[in-house]
């Protein structure tokens, strides 16, 4: 049995405040947007403590629903070029120190993304 105050989300994030509120925010956008009742229960059971998060992503009703969202968002990365999927990386980057700094939170250090350094940043063929 879980704690009263136990958080599955920020258990996942390792307790990292902003990406565990930002997680948080992305997983009440799905239950909300989503016409799944199955995936609006799982979102509330995560909310509420009765599963972990990766009970809900590893369920086949959220993952068809992730799928559809994917879909999309593969379709836009492959029309950018590299370079332009580096300074999205990079964007993102600097919004969340940005956050964090607002927030108070320690600095996160990782490296500066370019285009070639992970497939998600490959090299056009």
């Amino acid at each position: 049995m879980m704690p009263d105050d136990w958080d599955p989300v920020a258990a996942f994030t390792r307790g990292d405040r902003l990406r565990s509120e930002s997680l948080k925010a992305n997983l009440t956008a799905i239950r909300d947007q989503t016409e799944d009742p199955a995936v609006r229960r799982l979102v509330d059971d995560l909310f509420a403590g009765r599963m972990g998060l990766r009970e809900v992503i590893r369920d086949p009703a959220f993952e068809a629903e992730l799928d559809k969202g994917m879909q999309r968002f593969s379709e836009a990365w492959e029309q950018l070029t590299p370079e332009q999927r580096a300074d999205l990386a990079r964007q993102g980057q600097a919004e969340e120190a940005r956050r964090r700094e607002e927030l108070g939170l320690p600095e996160r250090v990782e490296p500066i993304p370019s285009a070639g350094d992970s497939p998600l940043l490959r090299e056009d063929d």
